[in-house]
């Protein structure tokens, strides 16, 4: 099968693109040169098996998420969290159990973490990167007439983004998803990241 070989490289890159500061898929990831164009299918082939999961960027975040979807921005996790973490290698199993797991895998880990629990709640992925700004989003998820921010911290660090989004008065609710305990300020509700399940 000629799709076989691409959709095997495409699967293998997406380890190395989620320990990436900013995690836009990016074909050229997968091979030097390479086009949405050859490879395009193969993430949809990944997908159909219920491998990965596209979470799209989002032009304007506002109520309704599907009416301002980017179809060509988007990260891919996988639909399992212990598929990411085996192909980083048994060794990384000891560091995220004694949280000294530092630089941008730790983002790239936690997010995958949240994507798996959001897509076993059957919820869509979504997310915010303003094309003018530092402006980003980890997860949208659409509410009752308006949109859920969420934001994933790998520690304890600020939340510009979320308390950017906040301000507008349309939106009702964030989560600031931490490795911590539970707290509230404002429209802000923080959460351990285990809690990722009790959102919405």
């Amino acid at each position: 099968m000629a799709e076989k070989p691409k959709a095997r490289n495409c699967f293998l890159s997406v380890p190395r693109q989620l320990a990436r500061e900013y995690r836009k898929f990016q074909f050229s990831a997968v091979e030097k040169g390479a086009t949405a164009r050859k490879y395009a299918n193969s993430l949809e082939w990944l997908r159909d098996a219920n491998l990965i999961r596209f979470c799209r960027n989002i032009s304007t975040p506002s109520f309704p998420l599907a009416a301002y979807e980017r179809e060509d921005q988007y990260k891919i996790y996988f639909n399992d969290i212990g598929l990411l973490t085996a192909m980083y290698g048994f060794e990384i199993k000891k560091e995220i159990i004694e949280n000294t797991l530092k630089g941008p895998v730790k983002g790239g880990i936690y997010e995958n973490l949240i994507a798996d629990i959001l897509i076993k709640k059957d919820l869509k992925l979504n997310y915010y990167k303003a094309d003018n700004s530092s402006q980003e989003i980890d997860f949208l998820l659409n509410g009752e007439g308006n949109i859920i921010p969420i934001e994933v911290k790998s520690g304890t660090g600020a939340s510009i983004s979320l308390d950017n989004l906040l301000s507008k008065p349309d939106i009702k609710i964030g989560y600031k998803l931490v490795s911590g305990n539970v707290g509230q300020t404002g429209k802000k509700i923080t959460l351990p990241l285990f809690m990722a399940m009790f959102v919405r």
